[in-house]
Parts: structure tokens; sequence; C-alpha cells
């Protein structure tokens, strides 16, 4: 029972300082090539909560967002 509790109380701070983020690559369809500087956006129920661009590889990441 000791442990156990020892065990919780070390978790629990862990899952707090938990990020979420979404990453990924975006290329044309067609031909395959990387969309260079293209926008992306996050929306929520129709509200923009947050975007970026994409680099000269096509590639984007957005961090800290809120779970869910």
């Amino acid at each position: 029972m000791r442990i156990l509790r020892y065990c919780i109380f070390l978790l629990l701070p862990a899952l707090s300082w938990t990020q979420t983020s979404i990453e990924g690559t975006i290329r044309d369809q067609e031909n395959g090539d990387p969309i260079i500087f293209g926008t992306v956006a996050l929306y929520r129920n129709g509200v923009l909560v947050t975007g970026t661009e994409t680099d000269e590889n096509g590639n984007y990441a957005i961090s800290n967002l809120d779970p869910g």
C-alpha cells in the first residue's frame, strides 16, 4: 500500500504537464509535391483556435494545445 501511494504521488504531477501537439506534412494530391508555405488552421466548434504555415518541405507543427 505504501508503494502504491508513492507511485501515485509521483505520477500525478507528470500528468498535469501533458501537452498535446499536431504535426504532419501537406502534399499536392496530383503529383505529391510538398505545399510550400501553405496555411494550416485548427478550428474547434467552428471557431479558429490557432494556425501555422508549412515550411519549405510541407511540414507543419502546432503545439501547446488543450487536450480534446
